[in-house]
């Protein structure tokens, strides 16, 4: 059956002071190229005024005057007021744009606006009306206009092309995040599942450090999936632009995909790839559950053995094979089969590999003990956090259906534009606290394994080693 087509919504057009008057743009005039501006209340008062305004000179040109109504401030901002709600309501929480516009206008504006149930009332349907613009780039259509741009109006859409599977993938970055990654040493990478519209299958992102603390994300990638060749794809994308000419970090952070790892070797040669802490361990955990042995772990026999091996990551990587030797001579023999499958488990693919092949995560890339020393993170648990900052976008759906493009853009401009804020803030004053500060217990938990990590004791102490050395680093994580 064949369906009516919906007629096109009637575009709301812009208002705006003119000579302290309200007035909205109607046309520009070809001969003069100015914009013929007629009086807002032309229908209702009914006004005749209209303006010619020539923005380039910046003079007005009257051809008519305003009639029928008074010039009352208080009803035209009020005006403005509802026009900001309805322009801000994809850019933060209800909260968020209900705040900024009461802070613009003031109290009696905001009052005239109406209560807050009218407020929000006002935002949520502002959030449910799309331009037909808008409509397209959701349905999978062309990126541009303001979606291709930053909050300030400076390129943000870098890369918008297919990856060698032959599948669309797009970068978004402004040119001052991808200044900051150029001059960064470090990169944290990740990549979340749960906000990325139809046609992706992850949300990549770069992040960097804006001073000893700050980590920030600078680039954003909508990817088609996990391939190697797409992760190498989009660093030689990011290799071409001006920015990173001569790109190439020193140190990777990230989990332990083996696709990433690839990437990053074959495209970065100069980059060490380190793993992360916690996504190591949670390996281990997940081995030992597949195995029926984490409760032994838990309340077993061998909660030592669990406790110590926990720790192994914070030993220089080259004394890792001996130090593993020293927590299993801690375990009491007869143990069930299942204890020397995690062990031999471990050896395989962590410690020293069979006799002919490496482990294939070997200890350089998990051990971090030089990051601890350096104050440099020991997760990409950074990112992860981030992460959840997109639950706002996830949630417009209602669980419903995928991301909108759209929801997404908007949060990721908004991000853009904080990471920048941060960082001219921090390039002022480094230590300007930019973001709430970190648990007085976690701050004492990081210094304790510091200085258990270094080791370096005042004479007549001597350095730690064996298993005193790995039962400091228990206590210091407690």
């Amino acid at each position: 059956m064949a369906t009516t087509p919906s007629p096109k919504r009637r575009q709301r057009r812009q208002v705006f002071l003119l000579n302290n008057w309200l007035m909205k743009p109607i046309v520009t005039l070809k001969r003069t190229g100015e914009t013929l501006c007629y009086c807002y209340y032309r229908e209702r008062a009914p006004c005749q005024a209209s303006y010619a305004l020539d923005e380039t000179k910046k003079t007005i040109r009257i051809i008519e005057e305003h009639s029928g109504h008074e010039q009352d401030m208080l009803k035209f901002q009020k005006v403005l007021a509802q026009q900001a709600l309805r322009k801000r309501a994809n850019h933060g929480t209800c909260k968020d744009v209900i705040d900024s516009v009461r802070k613009e206008f003031g109290p009696d504006v905001s009052m005239c606006v109406g209560d807050s149930n009218a407020k929000r009332a006002m935002v949520y349907r502002a959030r449910k009306i799309k331009e037909p613009e808008d409509l397209e780039l959701d349905s999978g259509g062309k990126i541009e206009g303001k979606w291709a741009v930053t909050l300030d109006n400076q390129t943000f859409l870098q890369f918008d092309g297919q990856s060698s599977s032959g599948h669309r993938f797009l970068i978004f970055a402004s040119s001052y995040c991808l200044q900051i990654l150029a001059q960064s040493t470090i990169v944290f990478m990740d990549g979340t599942f749960d906000s990325v519209p139809n046609g992706y299958c992850q949300l990549f992102t770069l992040h960097v450090y804006l001073n000893d603390i700050v980590v920030r994300p600078v680039v954003y990638a909508l990817l088609p999936d996990k391939m190697t060749t797409t992760y190498e794809d989009l660093f030689v994308e990011l290799q071409k632009l001006p920015e990173l000419q001569s790109w190439n970090p020193l140190l990777v952070i990230c989990d332990y995909e083996a696709a990433i790892k690839t990437a990053v070797e074959n495209k970065l040669s100069n980059a060490e790839i380190l793993g992360c802490l916690f996504h190591l361990c949670q390996a281990w955990r997940r081995h030992a559950e597949k195995l029926k042995l984490y409760n032994e772990f838990r309340v077993g026999s061998i909660q030592q053995f669990w406790r110590l091996l926990r720790v192994l990551p914070f030993i220089e990587p080259t004394k890792i094979p001996h130090y593993f030797s020293v927590i299993l001579a801690t375990v009491q023999t007869p143990q069930q089969q299942s204890y020397f499958d995690f062990v031999a488990y471990l050896h395989k693919y962590y410690v020293r590999g069979t006799p002919t092949k490496p482990p294939r995560f070997p200890p350089q890339q998990w051990s971090c003990s030089t990051r601890i020393v350096n104050s440099i993170h020991r997760t990409s648990n950074i990112c992860e956090t981030w992460h959840k900052c997109l639950n706002e976008v996830t949630r417009k759906s209602r669980g419903l259906g995928k991301t909108k493009m759209t929801d997404l853009l908007s949060k990721l401009q908004s991000e853009d534009e904080h990471t920048s804020h941060d960082a001219d803030e921090l390039s002022r004053n480094p230590n300007f606290k930019v973001k709430k500060s970190r648990h007085v217990k976690n701050v004492l938990k990081d210094r304790r394994l510091k200085k258990a990590v270094e080791n370096t004791l005042t004479p007549p102490g001597v350095p730690l080693d064996d298993l005193p050395l790995l039962q400091s680093f228990v206590h210091a994580t407690q």
